[in-house]
């Protein structure tokens, strides 16, 4: 990553290894460039006796800072009171590298950490590789943290169930979401367990024997999973931190064939329709982890199918069960409003940033990004745990976080749902049927709703091949709309006016009426 940086510092989240970067407002005197980068292991990294237990970063800046930047590196290691005696913050210039071709840990003594059960927290003004790791045999005799996902497809009379096994990474979790996506299933549910002495997982389901019902392997089937199958590193058959670029080819290989991260698989085969109940629940149990942990399955008879609409909206339980949108007018339509603006694959990142903008902590969006799976999933249960913890706020900070990450149409599209819709005044047909200034129009529209020029550009008659070429010839959303409301000027003069674009901003089409209400306001203060 490569990204400015100005006084109004930066917040950068790094999706793929949950990795985040604070930048304070005011740290930099003058703008510059921060380059970013970080991954789990690398044959480039030298640690001596010790092994990394986050990901490995990378952060360069060409000036140093006048405050302390702060760098959140998730951990997968059970930490208690031993463990954390045993942790280091260790460090690496570009020297090393230039000098070897890898880089050289050291331990940092200067640099402040705190340690958190799922995430550390190091302090620093100025920039290096960063990693926090332990002596390799305390890494050996340590509890950690993994992940069970549930998957299904369902494909006729046949339910297909898979558990896969993997550490409470995220890297390891988007490469799970990615080989199921690839094979048409969808991840259901995740828990969170950590294995027992024994280091062996095996399952059993509650009834054994279903009515109308056969169950069977999937293909290659385990018993049971072991703790040391789910170590990536003795998977790749090297020493836990020693990696070669043979290894990590190798885990490629079984990556791709699904050969890893372990996984029970089994098939649900409806025998006997007139046997079979219309739904069924079925209790899996799993023995060898450190806490109670069951999955429920739900088998449904074939001539009973509830609709695939129905069921993908049961989805992943929340994290928040005390509060749903039902018993919440506010929280129904935030989530309405908002959840679905980060579907869009620019907008999707700064879900992140929204959430610390709300005032959650790293370390809830870190437990949010663990639990589920896309942008939207990761928004909606913010805005839950944000409305758990402030249930008598009003909509008004979120629509100031949105506000605050550039989002302003999502934020008047906001308000618009909760304003109270006041009468419009009563404006003559002089001012209504006048034409507007294209500099006031930018103002009081454009910038306000800037993403939705193309739809605005629709609603007014313009080209559809013209609006499509606005995308490569100007750069901004801005500039688009600008050359919108030029063209429609020019083509369409007799509807070039107030009250048309009034009419444009209240449709469904755009849905703005807040922006609708500033035009009126204008008008009105203008007689």
């Amino acid at each position: 990553m490569k990204s400015k940086i100005d006084v109004r510092g930066l917040v950068y989240h790094c999706s793929r290894t949950g990795v985040t970067l604070i930048i304070p407002e005011e740290a930099v005197q003058q703008p510059t460039t921060v380059w970013f980068g970080a991954c789990p292991f690398s044959d480039k990294f030298m640690l001596g006796d010790f092994i990394s237990i986050t990901p490995i970063v990378w952060v360069h800046i060409d000036q140093n800072l006048i405050k302390p930047a702060e760098l959140y590196l998730p951990h997968y290691i059970n930490i208690g009171a031993m463990i954390e005696e045993q942790l280091v913050h260790m460090i690496a210039g570009d020297q090393s590298f230039m000098d070897q071709g890898k880089f050289e840990f050291t331990v940092s003594n200067n640099d402040k950490m705190e340690v958190n059960s799922d995430l550390f927290k190091v302090c620093c003004h100025h920039f290096c590789s960063h990693c926090v790791a332990m002596e390799k045999n305390a890494y050996k005799s340590s509890q950690k943290h993994y992940m069970l996902a549930m998957a299904e497809k369902q494909e006729d009379k046949t339910k297909f169930v898979d558990f896969c096994c993997f550490p409470c990474q995220i890297g390891c979790k988007q490469l799970v979401t990615k080989q199921y996506e690839d094979i048409d299933f969808k991840i259901s549910d995740t828990k969170s367990f950590m294995f027992n002495d024994e280091g062996v997982l095996s399952i059993a389901f509650d009834p054994d024997n279903i009515p109308g019902w056969d169950r069977d392997q999937n293909g290659f089937q385990t018993e049971e999973i072991l703790e040391s199958e789910v170590d990536y590193f003795k998977v790749m058959g090297c020493e836990a931190g020693n990696v070669t670029k043979e290894n990590i080819e190798m885990l490629k290989m079984i990556e791709d064939i699904l050969s890893y991260p372990p996984r029970f698989r089994f098939k649900f085969s409806c025998l006997n329709k007139a046997l079979a109940l219309d739904a069924m629940k079925v209790k899996v149990v799993f023995s060898g982890a450190n806490k109670a942990l069951q999955i429920s399955i739900t088998l449904e008879n074939p001539k009973a199918f509830i609709s695939e609409n129905l069921s993908t909206l049961q989805g992943t339980p929340f994290l928040t069960p005390n509060i749903t949108p039902a018993n919440d007018a506010i929280l129904m339509n935030l989530l309405t409003v908002t959840a679905d603006v980060f579907h869009d694959d620019h907008l999707g990142s700064k879900w992140f940033v929204f959430g610390l903008k709300l005032g959650l902590s790293v370390s809830q969006l870190h437990k949010i990004e663990l639990q589920y799976s896309n942008p939207i999933q990761f928004a909606r249960e913010l805005l839950l745990l944000w409305r758990t913890q402030n249930k008598s706020a009003s909509w008004e900070p979120v629509a100031a976080a949105l506000k605050s990450i550039e989002l302003n149409s999502v934020a008047l599209k906001l308000e618009g749902h909760f304003r109270e819709q006041c009468p419009i005044p009563t404006l003559p047909s002089s001012v209504l049927e006048a034409e507007p200034g294209l500099p006031v129009l930018n103002n009081l529209v454009g910038a306000k709703i800037e993403d939705k020029y193309h739809l605005f550009g629709i609603a007014v008659g313009l080209n559809e091949g013209y609006l499509r070429g606005l995308d490569k010839d100007y750069a901004t959303c801005q500039e688009r709309f600008h050359q919108v409301f030029y063209k429609w000027s020019q083509i369409n003069p007799d509807t070039f006016k107030w009250k048309t674009i009034i009419e444009v901003l209240q449709s469904n089409t755009i849905k703005a009426t807040s922006v609708a209400e500033c035009v009126i306001e204008h008008l009105v203060s203008i007689q």
